[in-house]
């Protein structure tokens, strides 16, 4: 696996609150989201999954395994980059690997997990 760049962190109060880490792996790329998934940050996870959908890759792979914190804001961001995904002008498919319960319960009391490509280990993708 090749790494594209390393995690990009944002420091609050002194610990990373945010960071998106990329690694290439023949036409996947897995995006390593840690942190607080809100709305200072979830464009940025919008912007990271565009980008793989304009190169090579055809499988973005979005680990949420170290999110922390998820709001409406990082929900809108992962269906946002559902809805990229899903243009049939390119074949290109979007894997989320499910979160820790507290990330999970937003996605799943708003009916995302009917939406979304829920994976619970990334090897299952």
């Amino acid at each position: 696996m090749a790494t594209v760049d390393p995690y990009d962190h944002r420091v609050r109060d002194g610990m990373p609150a945010f960071g998106i880490g990329m690694e290439w792996s023949g036409d996947t790329v897995h995006l390593r989201v840690r942190g607080e998934l809100d709305i200072s940050v979830s464009d940025e996870l919008v912007d990271r999954v565009r980008a793989v959908r304009r190169s090579s890759a055809r499988v973005a792979l979005v680990d949420l395994r170290d999110v922390t914190f998820m709001d409406s804001s990082g929900l809108r961001a992962l269906l946002m980059a559902q809805q990229l995904a899903g243009d049939p002008s390119r074949d290109f498919e979007l894997i989320v690997v499910r979160a820790p319960a507290v990330v999970r319960d937003v996605v799943g009391m708003t009916g995302a997990d009917r939406i979304l490509h829920l994976v619970d280990d990334p090897g299952q993708a």
